[in-house]
């Protein structure tokens, strides 16, 4: 969970203490449905707004520090990132398992899908949420993250 391993200086020392690049597996979901899921997080009781939380959030700007670490990183160091986007893991999990087992060497899983998932009642609250009020941020004067994607958390 180190958010900024994937920043370059990091990855090189990484490399240096490894004697070899890092492999890096990375989650990563839209943008807005990260800001989303922090902002539920640190407002539950949403006694400020989603507009006011990403102006004053300190949170918020951690997440944007996260975002730009990956963003960086892999631009420099694409051969050491496997990007698994969250619709993909949930969508084709033994696809982008076999994926994930390709990038490091490692044997093949099979999925099992009778381990007990996340509730339903959670991401229906977010999908509600971010219905709401997740496109007012990025559609007035934060559109660079329209379609970025971030670390899932």
């Amino acid at each position: 969970n180190g958010r900024c391993w994937p920043d370059p200086t990091n990855m090189e020392v990484l490399t240096d203490m490894m004697g070899e690049s890092p492999k890096i597996v990375a989650m990563v979901r839209p943008m807005a449905e990260c800001v989303v899921s922090f902002y539920l997080i640190d407002c539950p009781d949403r006694k400020i707004g989603i507009k006011e939380w990403v102006r004053t959030s300190e949170l918020y700007s951690f997440l944007v520090r996260c975002y730009t670490s990956l963003e960086n990183g892999y631009k420099q160091h694409p051969e050491n990132f496997c990007l698994i986007e969250y619709e993909n893991l949930c969508n084709h999990t033994q696809r982008e398992l076999d994926r994930v087992s390709d990038f490091i060497g490692a044997p093949k899983v099979k999925f099992n899908p009778k381990i007990e998932q996340v509730g339903e009642k959670v991401w229906k609250g977010v999908t509600r949420v971010y219905q709401s009020c997740g496109n007012q941020i990025w559609e007035k004067g934060n559109s660079h993250y329209s379609n970025a994607h971030c670390h899932f958390f």
